[in-house]
């Protein structure tokens, strides 16, 4: 028997056809459901609302029975139509993409879906497109009465998917929060009147009543699909964490024409497993629009999706973390953008480098322009900044950041597999192509780099489809700060061939020196490439934006610390300190450094300002770092003045040359002298210097214009001699690890005989091998060849090895780097003397030894 309610629905339903013929408004409701408008989407697809660069989660809607995709979330308010998505959520949550599926759901006309199974199924499919080529990031469903069903029925499908060819596992896992507006999980009594209604129309307006019929009162299926989407949660959360769910409830009645249909949707019905109730005092068409973002509706939905928010943090899948977890040791970190070793490096101050700026974004967001932009200038120009902007202004893919004597910062070796790892992150598919190759090729880091960019990039980019308009951007600073010149070369070469292949789209964003080998592997790939060269700024563009960046650092920022007066600087002094930096933004980075120092005796801020001013007319190199360097022997002559100067040779010499940085006691430690001695060298030279507060940390220079100041010794009296340097690390290497108790016997004396590599703790290798050993073992070698030195039978050198070969071979093992001890023995054999009556015999005892 019907309800009053069922009957109240069928006898409106009835009377407005017995009445079309006669009512002229009633015709106007016939003839708009004869003749909807167009649809403005395609059936059974996911309409991308708000594509936001790098989003942090996707919000999916889907709408209910009877229902536009695009109207049923719009309102009307006067004169203006507000959507809910667009409009409001959108601009509230503008780290989310917002994606809309629409299918055609008419019951009263022409549906032609069957079941809500038909549509999960193609739900599932266009999520999987849409996320197909991007960052696997969590999902927030939002469902709107027959569309809550909808998302419940996808997780029930997993095995019948999968048959299919579709593993929709990484849907289900990624599933953070679903939103249920008024979902009638137990049935409406007034779906079986409105298929009782439809039923005596089906010959005059083509209406099927499979969908109404579904969700009729009680209904066993209902009930099934309840009980199996509970399963599925439950399972899900013994994999991943708990899909929270919100359940929104109507308060009041719905009315057509003046006739009171009741609750359509009623409280038992509109909960769900393990779900928090909302009510809210609308009726049941008022649950998906909303008038503003004051509405009652939408301060509560906001809420409730700012409480799944914090769920939304990206979920690896498993090809992805075997990804990350096979390349931890072959990916550099630290050149990585956003890594703790560059955390207090700028970026452009707002309202600087705009037109360049522009000019890059431009290029980054067309996808038919280059696929490679090369932006070029003399050190201290600003590029490293330029491109620390674009990493994080952009839809950044990877990036790696080089930096000559940082250790592998400064090599190519790790250069793909340190991209290729963060590709992988970002792009599951990649991840999986990844998994296999790296199955197959256990040492591929040590591949030539051809090799490496084919099987790490090249095949796992082929691998994947992307949406073509989605551009991504590998950022690539001071390529120019790469030792090996061609490896450069090479680098430039493997990255351009990507142009020329229709493979997910990817561009590159490259800076550097014009170095001549750079110069001649762009002229190599023949012109396709952007370009754009810093000192061809236009100089009024130049002084404006250091002239901003000095305003900024000097009154704003040092004038409130020293409590300088607002005349301070005065116009002049801006003025000369302008024109001393133009063009170099490192000038003015480094004279601010050396103002804020309190260090410095010269009379605070303004009397640091004034011992800058005096070096105008000197080079830009000398005017930027002597009027730091000469206070440290400021006062001191003849002897003493002597002292200072070797022992800022020995000390920032040794910085400056160093492969790998050291905490400044490490320093002290490899060239024996007290750390006394290099606390007082660093105390005046924080303006050149990042020296750490954590004296664990490594002392780093700021910036490698002042390596390149130091390495002219014919030009000032604080030149280092390279050759001299060199000689000296790889006698006090050898010295280190020749002394009793520094270089240990290896993991027999350790009793971890046996011991695989990966089981031994970080803690226990940092404390058999301190820092300052470690950097020994690794790079004595180096030092010897690159002081020119030769060996022969007395040779410090050779007594090393004839007694501790086997001990340093140990070491290296314990570090994880014992492949590279046999590049180091081959760059020994070719340094011994060929007149050395102990060569041969030298040459043929290292080879034996390391066998």
């Amino acid at each position: 028997m019907v309800s009053f309610t069922a009957f109240t629905v069928t006898f409106l339903l009835a009377l407005v056809l017995a009445i079309a013929a006669f009512s002229p408004v009633i015709k106007a409701i016939d003839a708009k459901l004869l003749r909807r408008p167009q649809r403005s989407w395609s059936e059974g697809t996911i309409q991308v609302l708000v594509d936001t660069r790098d989003a942090k989660f996707d919000i999916v809607a889907v709408h209910g029975l009877r229902a536009d995709a695009e109207f049923t979330w719009t309102r009307k308010v006067g004169t203006e139509r507000v959507h809910l998505l667009r409009d409001l959520v959108a601009e509230d949550f503008p780290e989310a993409r917002i994606l809309n599926f629409a299918y055609n759901s008419d019951w009263l006309v022409d549906a032609p879906v069957k079941t809500a199974g038909d549509i999960a199924s193609r739900l599932v499919k266009e999520l999987q497109r849409c996320r197909s080529g991007r960052r696997r990031v969590p999902i927030l469903f939002i469902g709107h009465s027959f569309g809550g069903i909808v998302i419940k029925k996808f997780p029930t499908l997993q095995k019948a998917l999968c048959r299919a060819g579709h593993d929709l596992k990484e849907i289900v896992d990624d599933t953070h929060g679903i939103i249920f507006l008024g979902t009638p999980h137990q049935g409406s009594a007034a779906s079986t009147a409105g298929a009782i209604a439809a039923s005596t129309l089906t010959g005059f307006l083509g209406s099927d009543t499979t969908l109404l019929l579904a969700l009729k009162s009680h209904n066993k299926q209902l009930s099934y699909l309840d009980e199996r989407f509970g399963d599925c949660m439950r399972e899900k959360e013994g994999r991943r964490r708990k899909t929270r769910l919100v359940c929104f409830c109507e308060a009041k009645p719905s009315w057509v024409f003046g006739i009171p249909l009741g609750i359509i949707v009623h409280r038992d019905s509109a909960r769900c497993y393990d779900a928090e109730v909302v009510h809210v005092d609308v009726d049941h068409s008022g649950l998906n629009k909303c008038s503003g973002s004051d509405d009652h509706l939408y301060r509560l939905l906001r809420d409730k999706l700012q409480g799944l928010r914090p769920l939304a943090s990206s979920m690896p899948s498993s090809s992805q973390i075997y990804v990350s977890s096979k390349l931890k040791l072959d990916t550099v970190q630290s050149a990585v953008f956003g890594s703790h070793d560059d955390e207090h490096e700028g970026e452009c101050l707002p309202g600087t480098r705009q037109n360049i700026l522009k000019k890059i974004d431009e290029w980054a967001n067309d996808p038919a322009r280059e696929s490679i932009f090369w932006l070029q200038g003399k050190a201290g120009t600003g590029k490293s900044t330029i491109a620390r902007t674009v990493a994080h202004n952009s839809c950044l893919a990877a990036s790696f950041f080089f930096k000559r004597g940082e250790g592998d910062r400064g090599k190519s070796r790790l250069f793909f597999t340190t991209i290729a790892a963060q590709l992988a992150q970002r792009l599951p598919a990649m991840a999986d192509h990844l998994r296999n190759t790296l199955d197959n090729e256990q040492n591929i880091s040590h591949s030539a780099l051809e090799h490496q960019f084919d099987e790490l990039i090249l095949k796992p980019l082929k691998s994947i489809h992307g949406d073509s308009s989605n551009v991504t951007t590998v950022v690539i600073d001071a390529l120019d700060e790469c030792e090996c010149d061609l490896d450069v070369g090479s680098i430039i070469h493997q990255v351009s061939r990507l142009g020329h292949l229709q493979v997910y789209p990817l561009k590159f964003f490259i800076t550097s020196r014009c170095e001549p080998p750079i110069r001649v592997g762009f002229e190599r790939i023949d012109g396709e490439f952007a370009e754009l060269l810093l000192h061809e700024i236009p100089a009024p563009e130049i002084e404006h934006d250091i002239t901003a960046f000095l305003r900024f650092r000097l009154e704003e920022q040092i004038r409130g610390r020293y409590r300088m007066g607002t005349g301070w600087p005065s116009r002049y002094q801006l003025q000369s300190l302008v024109e001393m930096a133009i063009p170099l933004f490192i000038f003015a980075a480094t004279a601010c450094r050396f103002i804020e120092d309190g260090k410095h005796r010269c009379g605070g801020a303004d009397g640091r300002l004034k011992q800058i001013l005096k070096y105008r007319g000197a080079g830009q190199l000398e005017s930027t770092y002597l009027p730091i360097l000469n206070q440290t022997i400021d006062g001191l002559k003849n002897r003493e003045r002597d002292e200072a100067l070797q022992n800022f040779k020995r000390i920032v010499g040794s910085i400056v040359t160093l492969e790998d940085p050291l905490p400044a006691n490490s320093l002290a430690r490899l060239l024996g002298i007290g750390p006394e001695s290099v606390e007082d060298e660093l105390y005046l030279l924080h303006s050149v210097l990042d020296i750490p507060s954590d004296p664990k940390d490594p002392v780093k220079l700021f910036h490698e214009s002042f390596r390149d100041f130091l390495n002219h010794p014919d030009q000032h009296e604080f030149g280092i001699d390279q050759s001299a340097t060199h000689g000296m690390l790889a006698e006090r290497c050898l010295q280190l690890l020749s002394e009793d108790g520094n270089l240990r016997k290896g993991m027999r004396d350790l009793g971890m005989d046996g011991t695989f590599l990966k089981n031994i703790d970080v803690e226990i290798v940092d404390e058999c091998l301190p820092p300052e050993v470690r950097y020994a073992c690794l790079h004595w070698a180096h030092h010897l060849k690159m002081s020119g030195d030769k060996l022969h039978d007395e040779h410090q050198a050779i007594g090393f090895l004839e007694t501790h070969l086997l001990h340093w071979l140990d070491a290296m093992s314990l570090m994880g780097r014992i492949s590279e001890s046999w590049n180091i023995i081959w760059t020994l054999r070719s340094m011994v003397e060929v007149s050395s009556v102990a060569s041969g015999r030298m040459r043929q005892k290292l080879l034996r030894r390391m066998l």
